[in-house]
Order: structure tokens, then sequence, then C-alpha cells
């Protein structure tokens, strides 16, 4: 009888051990949830299928200093799948926005949803988490994409990643968007806008 009573007792102790871990880890969720949706973003945003995010979710350990530069890795994929014309997928392309501002959202535990980017930046500058400067730097970025985007859906009739290869095609989207010499202008944009990707996801 003794021997039930005390195996009861050890049971309900471990019970009472375990219900008290879980909730002491509760607060640790609030740090680690924002990482897990930004890695599921990333993830799927790399082409990875969710079955295999969820497994290295739930196999890998990583900190910050491993997660960047997996974040990089992915991102060289994208990179590599685009190709270096895209202003969508390319270095310092709209892309690199979504990382830059995901990575530093989930840092901060900020919210994203529903947000225009401008003010998502404006979070960001009050959070000490991106200079004033490049903030502004990725709005206009994110201006010129959005308008390049949408002057050759006009042209075209339809989306695409790339300024039209055509010379003729091309002549018609710097019209409708009134910039002449767009390509120079959306690669040196690019380019200030892997600077500031890079300075931020430096190793």
């Amino acid at each position: 009888m003794q021997s039930i009573s005390v195996s009861t007792t050890q049971a309900s102790t471990r019970r009472h051990e375990f219900t008290a871990g879980l909730k002491a880890e509760i607060p640790l969720l609030l740090g680690v949830i924002p990482f897990g949706m930004i890695y599921g973003v990333v993830a799927r945003g790399a082409g990875i299928p969710p079955a295999a995010a969820q497994a290295m979710s739930a196999i890998v350990f990583a900190g910050s200093a491993q997660f960047i530069p997996e974040l990089r890795a992915m991102r060289k994929r994208i990179v590599d799948a685009a190709g270096a014309d895209s202003f969508k997928g390319g270095p310092g392309g709209l892309y690199d926005l979504d990382f830059i501002l995901g990575w530093l959202e989930a840092r901060a535990g900020l919210p994203a949803a529903g947000r225009q980017l401008p003010e998502r930046l404006a979070a960001l500058g009050e959070a000490k988490l991106l200079a004033e400067d490049q903030g502004a730097e990725l709005v206009g970025a994110a201006g010129l994409f959005r308008r390049v985007e949408h002057a050759i859906r006009v042209v075209e009739g339809r989306p695409r990643k790339w300024l039209p290869e055509s010379d003729a095609l091309r002549a018609a989207v710097e019209r409708q968007m009134n910039i002449p010499e767009l390509n120079d202008i959306l690669r040196a944009q690019m380019r200030r806008v892997r600077v500031i990707f890079d300075s931020i996801f430096s190793d």
C-alpha cells in the first residue's frame, strides 16, 4: 500500500514539475515566435516545401549568429533563380526589402500585418533598428520598384520581374514613367538597397 502511495506522489510531483516547466517557457516563446514566423516566410519564399521547412525547424537549432548566414543563403538562392537583372528577385531588388523588413520586425517583435511599407519603416526607425537615411532610401526604392512594375504591366499587359529586353518596349516603359535611362537609375537604386541589405545581414 505504501509503495502505491509513494509512486502516486512521485507521478504527481513529476507532473507538477513538467507543468511548471511549461509555464516557465512561456516568456521565451515571445522571442521565439517572431523568428519562427520569419523563418517560415523566408523558407517558403526560397521555395522550400512546407514539410521540409517544418522538419528543419524541428531539428535545427540556430541562434541569430547562425540564422543570418542561413537567411543570406536563402536570399542567394532566390537571386540565382531570378537572375541579377530582376528588380524583384535580383540583388538589391524588392525581395531584399522584404528580407530587411521581416528580419528587423521579427527582432523587435513589431507587427507587420495591415501596415504599409512607410509605416513599417517608420516603426523600425523609432525602434532604432534602421537609420533615418536608410529608411528614406528604402521608401524611395520601394516606390520606384512598384512604379516600374506598374509601367511594365501597362506596356506589356502582364506582370514581369525584369525590364523588357526589346528597346521599343523599354522605351515605352520609360515614357510611361517619364524617366529616361530607367535601367541605369534602377540599377543604381538596387546597388544602394544591396548596401543596406549587406550592412544588416553582415555575418
